[in-house]
């Protein structure tokens, strides 16, 4: 079928972060594409195979990119941060770690060789289906709303492996979300860690780092921060409360994921958007902004 494209959503975005598949599928529907996921797809291993066993934490993932081989897919769209960071660290060893690439597939018996190219949906965003055609689909221009697109740490790094945009400057997220007319706010915390997956295990140090990035954030004028990463929504918008006690301010930053952004302008519901899961309400600053009624 023309325009449909192999998908992989990952544990995350069939859970705490349906909102995130909700409102991806939704956004690439109104721009006449299909996201279908992969039949049979597997855990990736993210967060914590690779800590674990280096054979699992490759092996998963690698299992996923067969599935897709098989289908005929030529490349996969990844959304979660973590898994995009996993199945491109999986291609990585296959093509140039042949003895690893070996026995591993020997292992859990499939034939992959590392063919199947593994892109972020920012990247077909903006270079398969690109801006241009985006713009045409614009029916809410958010052009009083100031945007602070955050990045975190899994798309960018390790950069010899993910491959991704600049990892001390990267704009892609700039570039997509651009074309909705807001106004993007360059802040300095936009490639620092969240703390991921210590958010249990570490909060204090997951608190100090959300009330870092959220503090600056405010200082250089957003509204609300946009990620493309379901662990850095989770800390962003759930630490936020213990931030504010935790430094004693009353900054309250709404986290929305990028395509929830991009669907607002796309004339998508807030529903449709599964907006309202957001611990930080949005909904005041959308409408003071005349983005919502």
């Amino acid at each position: 079928m023309k325009n449909v494209i192999g998908f992989y959503p990952g544990c995350t975005l069939k859970g705490s972060s349906e909102e995130y598949y909700k409102s991806a599928k939704a956004v690439l529907k109104v721009l006449g594409y299909e996201l279908r996921e992969i039949e049979g797809w597997i855990c990736c291993g993210a967060t914590s195979a690779h800590s674990l066993n280096k054979d699992l934490s490759i092996a998963l993932p690698a299992y996923n990119l067969e599935l897709a081989r098989r289908e005929g897919y030529s490349y996969i769209a990844v959304a979660c941060a973590a898994c995009f960071n996993r199945l491109k660290t999986a291609n990585y060893y296959y093509r140039n770690k042949p003895s690893i690439r070996d026995r591993i597939n020997d292992k859990i018996k499939i034939d992959y060789n590392g063919e199947v190219e593994v892109k972020h949906l920012l990247e077909i965003l903006r270079d398969e289906i690109t801006v241009s055609v985006i713009k045409e689909h614009i029916k809410i221009e958010l052009k009083e709303l100031n945007v602070a697109p955050y990045y975190g740490c899994l798309l960018l790094r390790p950069p010899k492996i993910m491959e991704f945009d600049n990892v001390e400057n990267p704009s892609i997220m700039e570039e997509v979300l651009g074309v909705t007319g807001a106004k993007i706010v360059d802040f300095p915390m936009k490639i620092e860690c969240c703390g991921a997956g210590l958010t249990m295990g570490a909060k204090r140090s997951v608190t100090r780092l959300v009330g870092k990035i959220v503090e600056s954030s405010s200082m250089y004028g957003a509204d609300l921060i946009a990620v493309a990463c379901p662990e850095c929504h989770l800390n962003l918008d759930m630490r936020q409360f213990d931030a504010r006690k935790y430094y004693g301010f009353n900054i309250k930053i709404p986290i929305l994921f990028f395509t929830q952004v991009l669907g607002l302008a796309l004339g998508l519901t807030v529903k449709e958007l599964g907006i309202e899961k957001i611990l930080n309400d949005p909904l005041m600053v959308l409408r003071q902004k005349g983005i919502v009624v």
